[in-house]
């Protein structure tokens, strides 16, 4: 009788913690879990998991025109979202996020948001301004109005993390995808709209050797590989020819694959998952 009582009080504890953060991570958990310096050191994948969906998440920053932009002119406003894609299989039934802007000199928070689309948040926690979700939704794509920084902020970095869920109000049946870092610079006169690319990575996860779906032909543009505390690895110029780069020395953790220009510019991007 005593096991059963303690079992049913665990059971009844882990169901109270899984409930605890429908209302959004930092809203009700009081933590930031998207990856970006100064978070917790986990992601939601500690506790979430266990699903089958087959989903990519991106974070996309677009001006007025709705052009996706790569810089950002100070004091102007944008449209920021964060996007779920079904790459095959079923579409999850519910979905969940949490993002936050970070200027990089200092990792201190970057402009200011409003108007946060259905189902969606901005919570206030520890000096910091989080884009989440506030209750489980079944859009897959979240939208808010950035306002960038004031003049001089420098460069600025979107982190964040996405939750395909199965809507049981649980931990199990979820996969937890992290997009990858958007980073944008601020704009001087003269810079014109650059657009960033998509690029498809798999398998994601990945153990040993990761593949992507598009090759850029320029012969000015070069494959990187960047891991969430900056440290960067260059792709072999064979190795970028075949759509594909050996993993399997890089530390597990969370990972950004980039064609960048030799002026610069950021051409295509994703991120993945080394196991």
């Amino acid at each position: 009788m005593l096991k059963s009582t303690i079992g049913f009080l665990c059971l009844g504890m882990i169901a109270l913690l899984s409930m605890s953060n429908v209302g959004g991570r930092a809203k009700q958990g009081g933590e930031g879990n998207t990856g970006a310096p100064g978070d917790k050191s986990y992601n939601c994948s500690n506790c979430h998991g266990g699903g089958s969906y087959d989903v990519s998440t991106i974070i996309e920053l677009k001006d007025a025109g709705g052009n996706v932009v790569t810089n950002y002119k100070a004091d102007s406003t944008y449209k920021l979202s964060f996007s779920f894609t079904t790459e095959s299989g079923s579409a999850p039934k519910g979905y969940g996020f949490q993002l936050v802007a970070l200027i990089d000199d200092g990792n201190t928070n970057a402009g200011t948001m409003a108007n946060p689309s259905t189902d969606a948040q901005v919570t206030s926690k520890n000096s910091r301004s989080y884009f989440e979700h506030k209750k489980a939704s079944f859009g897959s794509t979240f939208t808010i109005d950035w306002k960038a920084p004031a003049q001089g902020s420098g460069a600025v970095t979107f982190y964040g993390v996405g939750n395909a869920n199965n809507t049981n109000i649980g931990t199990s049946g979820d996969v937890i995808k992290p997009a990858a870092p958007l980073k944008i610079t601020e704009a001087t006169a003269g810079i014109a709209t650059i657009r960033a690319e998509k690029l498809f990575v798999f398998p994601n996860p990945v153990s040993d050797r990761i593949s992507w779906n598009q090759q850029l032909s320029s012969s000015d543009v070069k494959y990187q590989v960047e891991s969430a505390n900056g440290q960067k690895f260059e792709i072999p110029e064979q190795d970028a020819a075949g759509n594909s780069y050996d993993v399997s020395r890089l530390t597990p953790g969370l990972y950004v694959i980039k064609a960048i220009k030799s002026n610069g510019n950021i051409t295509a991007v994703s991120s993945f998952i080394k196991i």
